[in-house]
């Protein structure tokens, strides 16, 4: 916020409570990071606007302007305020109008002219002398807020106060002791108070250590601790020399007043700052360098600052404007960034960016640092997995391939998340597939016959001609009856009607001993040839 900034608004909104007729609130809403500065001057504003306006008498007016005289000579003659006024002032730092306003709330209540009066009275005398405490209270500093925006990703906070982080969207704000971190391919972007902007990349982990500025918008102070992973700083111009944008690091603190650069913090706290516009000044161990625009510095545990040294690879340095290859375009500011090794176009050397093709992957985990559509290669093929149509180069296209990433799976029967080479039963039937005769089929384990038609769909198990529902022996091919139910089938049975005499010795079967029973009709016979002798 500029110095005029507040001045304007407030123009603004007073313009709107009078020739628009636009509500106080409404008016606040448009308006919400100066509303709790506005709203006791606008609440003023309407209260005198509804106030009685006396009118002087000639007498009175006379006699009102010796006063004002003499009181204007006296102040020419003491060219002081006293003690008291100091304090009265003083006391009404944070609502300097507090008094005019119970007076307006008089006049209100009880329609007294005379208050009125008095109101507007008061009125010219802030206008005066009251200058001084509203200049106090403009200087008064306030605590700012920031924005998340731009979020990718896994975006955590850990407000002030709190031992736990939290999932959050694009549009929370933080303040002062809050802390945010980034997750694996994930990055967010701090928009503070004034537009300066911290970029944070993957992995990185800051604390908001202090936001504050006056309410006329002097004295700006931004300060954050980053404890690890890359961040990018614009910093918006700095206008007085109490105002600083400020970044500490476990090993240096970094100061600026209005410019680009981007900070990057290893796990051992070692710092590395590298400077795309404007200056630098970054200090530790009692030691400070200043780095320009083009250059880079490290600090290590323990250790000054190293000297600075170019951003970019001495191959890459940007060409003069007398150098430049620029034809035809006199007249014409040239860019002489335009030849620098940046792949991601991120304002940032790749000497010194981590993520030189801006996909989120770190350089050191990505297989192809230079291709931001690709950053793993899962079969070593030199194809990256997005383009690749089999990861594992297992022969099984990604898209029938249950573990497109696992060269030795591709298969996955019974859904169990086991490939099914590692699975001892592939199709979860409870029968190992060593012993399954169809281990892929959760319904058949056992084909009886081997006709290649598991038993429980088969309807002659043992393909012996009888079907399995007539057959006593439905998983032996050399038996389907058992005559006398002995559990032994009639092929391999020596008595097939278990009555003691084997089929061998001439039963029938029948059930009696077995004997020729012409025979007996023989015998018979016989014996009615003797009855008739």
């Amino acid at each position: 916020m500029t110095r005029n900034n507040f001045d304007d608004i407030l123009d603004k909104c007073l313009y709107m409570l009078q020739n628009e007729q636009v509500p106080l609130d409404d008016c606040l809403t448009q308006f919400p990071q100066y509303a709790a500065d506005l709203r006791p001057l606008l609440e003023m504003a309407v209260e005198v606007s509804r106030s009685p306006h006396p009118i002087a008498t000639t007498s009175a007016f006379n006699s009102g302007k010796q006063r004002m005289l003499a009181t204007l000579a006296e102040k020419k003659r003491t060219q002081a305020v006293s003690p008291s006024h100091l304090n009265r002032y003083a006391q009404q730092e944070q609502h300097p109008f507090s008094r005019l306003k119970e007076i307006f709330t008089m006049a209100k209540l009880n329609s007294f002219p005379m208050v009125a009066a008095t109101a507007l009275i008061i009125i010219t005398g802030l206008a005066i002398g009251g200058n001084f405490a509203f200049q106090t209270w403009r200087a008064g500093e306030v605590t700012q807020t920031a924005s998340l925006a731009d979020m990718v990703g896994v975006v955590e906070v850990q407000l002030s106060g709190s031992a736990s982080w939290q999932p959050v969207v694009s549009g929370v704000i933080v303040k002062p002791g809050d802390r945010i971190r980034t997750g694996s391919h994930s990055s967010v972007t701090l928009v503070f108070f004034d537009n300066s902007r911290t970029s944070l990349a993957a992995d990185t982990r800051i604390s908001v250590t202090q936001l504050s500025a006056r309410r006329d918008g002097g004295n700006k102070v931004i300060a954050l601790t980053q404890w690890m992973g890359q961040t990018v700083n614009r910093v918006e111009r700095l206008l007085d020399p109490a105002s600083r944008f400020e970044i500490e690091t476990p090993t240096a603190v970094t100061a600026v007043r209005g410019t680009e650069f981007t900070i990057q913090v290893d796990d051992n706290g070692a710092t590395r700052v590298a400077v795309t516009e404007g200056v630098v000044e970054v200090t530790a161990q009692e030691s400070t360098v200043k780095v320009e625009a083009g250059q880079s510095t490290t600090v290590q545990p323990g250790e000054p600052p190293s000297s600075v040294a170019p951003a970019v690879d001495s191959s890459d340095t940007p060409q003069s404007p007398d150098e430049s290859d620029d034809s035809g375009a006199t007249g014409q500011d040239d860019d002489d960034t335009a030849n620098t090794d940046d792949a991601s176009s991120d304002n940032l050397g790749d000497s010194v960016d981590n993520d030189r093709d801006n996909d989120s992957a770190p350089d050191t985990d990505d297989a192809f640092p230079d291709d931001p559509d690709e950053d793993t290669d899962s079969d070593n093929d030199g194809v990256g997995d997005n383009t690749d149509d089999d990861d594992d180069n297992d022969g099984a296209p990604d898209t029938d391939d249950a573990f497109p990433n696992d060269p030795d799976e591709d298969t996955d029967s019974d859904n169990d998340g086991v490939g099914d080479n590692a699975d001892d039963d592939d199709d979860n039937d409870g029968t190992p597939d060593t012993d399954d005769a169809f281990p892929n089929d959760p319904d058949e384990d056992t084909d009886s016959d081997n006709d290649g038609v598991g038993d429980n769909a088969d309807d002659d198990d043992d393909n012996d001609g009888t079907p399995d529902t007539d057959d006593a022996f439905p998983n032996d091919p050399d038996e389907d009856t058992d005559s006398d139910n002995d559990g032994v089938g009639d092929n391999a049975d020596n008595d097939d009607d278990n009555d003691g005499a084997s089929d061998g010795d001439g039963d029938d079967g029948d059930g009696d001993d077995g004997g020729d029973d012409d025979d007996d009709d023989d015998d018979d016979d016989d014996d009615d040839d003797d009855d008739d002798d």
